[in-house]
């Protein structure tokens, strides 16, 4: 099969989205299939692999350190006439979302979605002038469009599918968990970021992921102020950019941690699991994901999880077992991680628990389940 990958959001951008589009093209490579994919270009990154196609995209605001994809596609429309595909998979259901609707349609070929987000929660990237409730009614109109013009919707967390359902996309869901590669994040090579950043003898809690309001990492950077006057070994390892990093770097200077969090800006994806094997838990705030793959690697690099209970960790966490899942309290998440880094013992089970569930989301599996959903997709046509 040739298979069709709109995304408003590819490298060098480092986020879940694009790691769960990585894992879709090397669960379905694996299988002998082809896949494409069809993203914005990113202003002074030269794009080296001739099956991703760059559309000419803008920078509207500095909220979101994304480009966004020009709707002038005339050009990609003849591009897309000589790849034969076989299956359109969106992972946006605006933008090239939008361009992908009309492609399948075109072509008369299945299209797929990934909901990946739960979209509303972002409103606050909108431009200041567009009132909120406007945005609001604006995304809900555009998500239930693109499900009702889809064939099949690809929901990666069982939590999300009443959402799922209130855009009109029950009868087309198919839960397929996110994978990621589990031998990569558990070889990781925790001595260089030890050495790097002065963490012998240092409880070390860590989080990766975008520096953004929608993460939560306000309410985290105050329950680590709580942490750290309890336990003052431990350092919180922040890896990650994004729009709001000089804004929590001011929250940090306010605290009097700037010895105790550590910002490390941008880390290569390739880095990422001597990171979390350098750490002895991978703590969450955030109540936006739908599936988030960093606490599936955290899990293979054998770290247990405390996270805000939340759609996202509760699909994925099994509390008591590989992680623990706290009310959005600051004072009840604080005395968690402190009581849990004080029980070696239990830290080391659940250390164990959490690798052994991570072999349960190898991309190879993954890979079979979408090729399974495309093969009944093209049967239906």
């Amino acid at each position: 099969m040739n298979v069709g990958i709109f995304t408003n959001a590819y490298h060098p951008i480092v986020s879940g989205v694009v790691n769960a589009i990585d894992c879709i093209r090397q669960g379905l490579s694996g299988l002998g299939h082809q896949t494409y994919v069809i993203a914005p270009n990113y202003s002074g990154y030269r794009e080296k692999d001739p099956n991703v196609i760059r559309v000419p995209s803008i920078r509207l605001t500095r909220k979101a350190d994304f480009p966004l994809p020009l709707p002038y596609f005339k050009r990609l429309e003849k591009t897309m006439d000589k790849l034969n595909l076989d299956i359109v998979h969106t992972q946006h259901p605006f933008l090239l979302g939008g361009f992908a609707e009309k492609i399948a349609a075109k072509k008369n070929i299945p299209l797929v979605f990934t909901f990946h987000t739960q979209y509303e929660i972002y409103l606050h990237y909108a431009p200041f002038f567009i009132p909120e409730a406007v945005s609001q009614w604006y995304i809900r109109k555009i998500v239930t469009e693109h499900i009702k013009r889809c064939d099949a919707v690809v929901v990666p967390a069982s939590s999300i599918l009443p959402a799922v359902a209130e855009y009109g996309g029950q009868t087309k869901s198919h839960l397929i968990p996110n994978a990621i590669d589990v031998e990569k994040f558990n070889r990781g090579n925790s001595e260089p970021v030890i050495r790097r950043f002065n963490l012998a003898n240092k409880k070390t809690l860590i989080f990766v992921g975008r520096m953004a309001v929608e993460k939560n990492l306000s309410f985290l950077l105050k329950a680590f102020k709580k942490i750290h006057d309890a336990l003052p070994e431990t350092v919180l390892l922040l890896v990650g950019g994004g729009p709001h990093l000089d804004a929590l770097k001011g929250e940090v200077r306010d605290m009097g941690l700037m010895n105790q969090v550590i910002f490390t800006g941008m880390v290569s994806y390739e880095e990422i699991p001597d990171y979390l094997k350098a750490a002895h838990l991978f703590v969450m705030a955030s109540t936006s994901e739908v599936n988030p793959l960093s606490l599936l690697e955290s899990m293979a690099a054998g770290l247990p999880i405390v996270a805000v209970r939340a759609p996202g960790a509760m699909d994925t966490i099994t509390d008591g077992q590989d992680g623990l899942l706290i009310d959005e309290n600051l004072d009840h998440f604080a005395d968690t991680v402190v009581r849990l880094l004080k029980k070696d013992q239990l830290l080391e089970t659940m250390k164990k628990n959490a690798e052994s569930k991570a072999k349960k989301f190898g991309i190879p599996e993954y890979g079979r389940k979408l090729e399974e959903l495309y093969q009944k997709l093209l049967l239906a046509k």
